[in-house]
C-alpha cells in the first residue's frame, strides 16, 4: 500500500509479499518501505506521481533492484505493467493476432498505437491503398493484425491492411461512410496520389479515394494530367457523382475552379452539416434561439461545436478561393493552341486520328475510361 507521503520526485510504497511463490522471497520486505521513482511509474515521463497512483492504492510492481547498504529496494510499476501487457499480446498473437488500439502519435514512417504497450503501424500497412495524411488517424481506434513480436527491443509490428484483406466488408466501410456524409456538388479537399494518362486519383482521407477524369482537370484542353497536377498536390474538387455499389467517387477540378462557386460563402458546401424541414426551411441547431438569434444558456458545448464547424468551413472556403484565383491566372497565361502557334489550327486527318486511338496508350476515350476503373 502507498504511504501517506507522495513527493514529486518519487513515490514510497510498502512492499506486499508475493503469494505466488511458496518460498515467499519477499517476506522480509513485508513491512519495508520501498521506492518507486517517477520514471518507473508510467511510460509518460512528464506525469505527476499523484496522477499515476493514489495514496492507499495497492499496486503490482517489478523488483528492479534489491535492498542493499546503499538504500531500499527499487520497484517499477511501468515495467510490471509492460510485462503483463506483453504476455497478453503474445496470447492474442497465438489466437489469431487481431487487436484494437488507439492511435496516439504520428512518427516517421507510420503510427504508434496504444495496445497496452506501443505498437508500430507502418504507413504502407494502414489501408489497402497507401494513405498520405497520417495526422487524421490520431485519436481513432484501429483494428490490426500482429505481424511480428520481438520482446528484447520491445517491438510490435502491426498491419491493418492484412486485417482489411481478410474482412472485405470493412474495406467498404470508409467509402460508404464518406458517401453518406457528402452529396453531389459539394466541395471537398484531397491530395493527388497517382497520375495516369486518362486522369488522376485523389485521396480524400481515411482510405477513401476519388477519381478525376482528364476532361475534368481544366477548362482548356489538357493532353496530359501532369500539365495541371503533380503527385502530392493538395486540391479542392467538386463532387460529380458517388456510387456506393461500385465504391466510386467522381470528382471535377475544372468545375471546382468555377469563379461563381466562391462568390458567396456557403458553409454547407464545405462540410458543415445542415438540416431542413419538410417545407425546406433551415432547422437551427439545438440550443439556438432563432427569434433572439442568441445561444441559450446551458448549450455551451453545442455552441462551441457549431462555431468550430463554421470556422473550419470558412477556412476551406478561403483556401478554395485562392485556388480558383490561381487557376484563373493560369488560364489567362495559357492561350489557345492555335493562337500560340500563330496560325490556324488544323484538324488531324481521320486516318491518323484512328491510328492514334488504336495504339496502346493512345488518347481515345475508351482506353482512358478503362484505366479509370478502381
Amino acid at each position: 500500500m502507498l504511504s501517506d507521503r507522495v513527493p514529486d520526485s518519487h513515490t514510497h510504497a510498502h512492499a506486499q509479499p508475493s503469494s505466488d511463490s511458496p518460498a515467499d522471497p519477499f517476506a522480509r520486505l513485508r513491512r519495508t518501505e520501498v521506492v518507486i521513482r517517477s520514471p518507473e511509474l508510467s511510460p509518460n515521463q512528464d506525469i505527476d506521481p499523484s496522477d499515476a497512483v493514489s495514496v492507499g492504492e495497492a499496486v503490482q510492481d517489478l523488483l528492479v533492484q534489491q535492498q542493499d547498504n546503499d538504500g531500499p529496494p527499487i520497484l517499477s510499476k511501468k515495467r510490471a505493467e509492460f510485462e503483463r501487457a506483453w504476455a497478453t499480446i503474445e496470447k492474442i498473437k497465438e489466437e489469431g493476432g487481431v487487436i484494437t488500439g488507439t492511435v496516439v502519435e504520428v512518427v516517421k514512417g507510420g503510427l504508434i498505437l496504444d495496445i497496452g504497450l506501443c505498437g508500430f503501424l507502418p504507413a504502407s500497412e494502414i489501408e489497402i491503398r497507401r494513405t498520405n495524411s497520417l495526422e487524421e488517424y490520431v485519436g481513432r481506434q484501429l483494428t490490426a493484425k500482429i505481424l511480428e513480436l520481438d520482446h528484447y527491443p520491445n517491438a510490435v509490428a502491426l498491419s491493418r491492411k492484412a486485417w482489411l484483406k481478410e474482412n472485405p466488408n470493412e474495406q467498404r466501410r470508409p467509402i460508404v461512410a464518406f458517401i453518406f456524409a457528402h452529396w453531389p456538388n459539394q466541395i471537398v479537399g484531397g491530395r493527388v496520389t497517382k497520375l495516369i494518362p486518362s486522369g488522376a486519383f485523389v485521396s480524400l482521407g481515411m482510405g477513401v479515394e476519388g477519381w478525376v477524369h482528364l476532361s475534368e482537370l481544366a477548362a482548356r484542353h489538357v493532353e496530359d494530367p501532369k500539365q495541371i497536377l503533380h503527385v502530392r498536390d493538395d486540391v479542392f474538387l467538386k463532387i460529380l457523382d458517388m456510387d456506393p455499389d461500385k465504391g466510386r467517387i467522381s470528382l471535377s477540378l475544372k468545375q471546382a475552379n468555377d469563379a461563381a462557386l466562391v462568390q458567396e460563402f456557403d458553409p454547407t458546401l464545405y462540410g458543415m452539416a445542415a438540416e431542413f424541414d419538410e417545407q425546406g426551411n433551415y432547422k437551427y441547431p439545438e440550443g439556438f434561439d432563432a427569434v433572439t438569434e442568441e445561444w441559450i444558456e446551458g448549450h455551451e458545448k453545442q455552441h462551441e461545436k457549431w462555431e468550430k464547424e463554421y470556422t473550419d468551413a470558412y477556412t476551406r472556403w478561403e483556401a478554395h478561393k485562392a485556388q480558383v484565383e490561381r487557376a484563373a491566372i493560369d488560364h489567362a497565361d495559357f492561350p489557345p493552341k492555335a493562337k500560340r502557334a500563330g496560325k490556324k489550327a488544323h484538324r488531324a486527318p481521320t486516318r491518323q486520328l484512328r491510328a492514334r486511338r488504336s495504339r496502346p496508350g493512345g488518347s481515345g476515350q475508351g482506353q482512358g475510361q478503362g484505366r479509370a476503373r478502381t
